[in-house]
């Protein structure tokens, strides 16, 4: 009798479950891949906030005022002086913080008005004016990490929640409505893809209750106080 073969045999269950076990790896190790990265990027930007602020204080020290805002910047060799009520404010003043900071080498950048970011879609200027009113109404200047738009209203929203929380405690408390660090949204966009309620209680300047959402939407910006 010819022997015949079994042309249809298929994988067993052993060969499938190495083969998902396989995969499983390869999509962990992706993901895991991933995740490293974006905190690295995330440090990063720990580490250039930290720089600013180091910067801030050396410049403050050793003019005797605010870059940016600085009066009598002229008379150090700046370009333009400020009108030097503390608060920085306005285009003139937000640009000439950076530059203030580059040119007396207390900050090393590319010579741009704001401070570009690993995180490739956002960056970060300095204003005074910003409407987290707690941070407003005390007169202290702020970072705002935000995605510059070519219009109004000219700030847009460059991190996820979960990126939002990962800075907020590193830098501060990791909660959006208390501290140094604030989570925040455009005045008049829903803060519901970024924040649990407002983080600012809309010109009473007191904290509000917010915390961060669990979710990866770029919705969020953040309010870092530099002083």
């Amino acid at each position: 009798m010819p022997h015949i073969h079994d042309q249809d045999k298929g994988f067993s269950l052993v060969e499938l479950s190495i083969v998902l076990v396989i995969i499983g790896l390869l999509v962990g190790g992706v993901i895991a891949g991933q995740e490293i990265i974006r905190n690295s990027q995330l440090q990063s930007v720990v580490d250039d906030v930290t720089r600013m602020k180091l910067g801030y204080i050396a410049f403050r020290d050793k003019y005797n005022c605010i870059p940016g805002d600085c009066p009598h910047a002229t008379q150090a060799g700046f370009a333009v002086n400020g009108n030097g009520d503390e608060i920085v404010q306005g285009v003139s003043e937000q640009w000439e913080f950076m530059q203030q900071l580059i040119q007396s080498r207390l900050l090393v950048e590319d010579g741009v008005n704001y401070k570009e970011t690993k995180l490739g879609n956002c960056d970060m200027i300095v204003n005074g004016s910003y409407p987290i009113y707690e941070f407003r109404w005390n007169q202290f200047n702020a970072i705002l990490l935000r995605f510059f738009m070519s219009a109004a209203p000219w700030h847009g929203p460059c991190i996820s929640p979960l990126d939002a929380r990962y800075l907020d405690t590193k830098l501060d408390d990791g909660i959006a409505s208390q501290g140094s660090v604030r989570g925040w949204v455009w005045l008049g966009n829903p803060f519901a893809n970024c924040l649990t309620a407002d983080s600012d209680t809309g010109g009473t300047g007191t904290p509000g209750t917010a915390e961060y959402v669990a979710n990866r939407t770029l919705a969020c910006m953040l309010h870092i106080r530099i002083e």
